[in-house]
């Protein structure tokens, strides 16, 4: 079984997804900002240099400027654009790994019940106590997984009876009696 599928480890990398992209996001805005302030703080020194020098069409510097303006802002959309579909990817990879998980337990505990159901046929093939108890271990972590995973009923009335009542509460100890 993969240690990605763990509910405590996906639950952590969706919170550290998350406030990590609430902080990314301001940083982006604030960096942006900053930068297109730069352009233009640049941009007027040199207006302000062209029309000392003899002036200019200000038409003339703002074809000149814009490009480069537009050509900055358009690298941090296509950033953007690629860090939201690799966000998405990793999404469906661990929705992906999710369903390998099950379905490796699945195929796990099948062959485990075929193993046993040959073991007790053929006595010179049981394992040894230690590997036997390793093999058990495993079969509980798929079963756990497999009934924490489950999204329907059981068919067994008595695990239904046992799902759907709470089990039987003391009742409190009365310390005066």
């Amino acid at each position: 079984m993969s240690r990605h599928s763990s509910p405590q480890r996906f639950e952590s990398m969706v919170e550290i997804s998350s406030t990590s992209s609430l902080e990314t996001t301001a940083y982006n805005k604030l960096s942006t900002m900053l930068e297109i302030e730069q352009i233009v703080k640049k941009t007027l020194e040199k207006i302000q240099l062209i029309s000392k020098c003899g002036g200019a069409d200000v038409d003339i510097i703002m074809d000149l400027i814009m490009p480069k303006v537009r050509q900055h802002l358009k690298s941090y959309n296509m950033l953007h654009e690629d860090v939201t579909s690799i966000r998405s990817n990793v999404e469906a990879y661990m929705q992906h790994i999710e369903t390998v998980d099950h379905d490796i337990a699945d195929i796990f505990l099948d062959l485990h019940n075929i193993y046993r159901k040959l073991e007790r046929f053929d006595d010179s093939s049981k394992l040894c106590p230690v590997k036997k108890e390793v093999l058990q271990k495993r079969v509980k972590e798929s079963e756990d997984l497999l009934t924490r995973s489950r999204h329907y009923l059981p068919n067994d009335p008595k695990e239904l009876i046992s799902e759907l009542n709470d089990p039987p509460k003391e009742p409190p100890a009365d310390p005066k009696v």
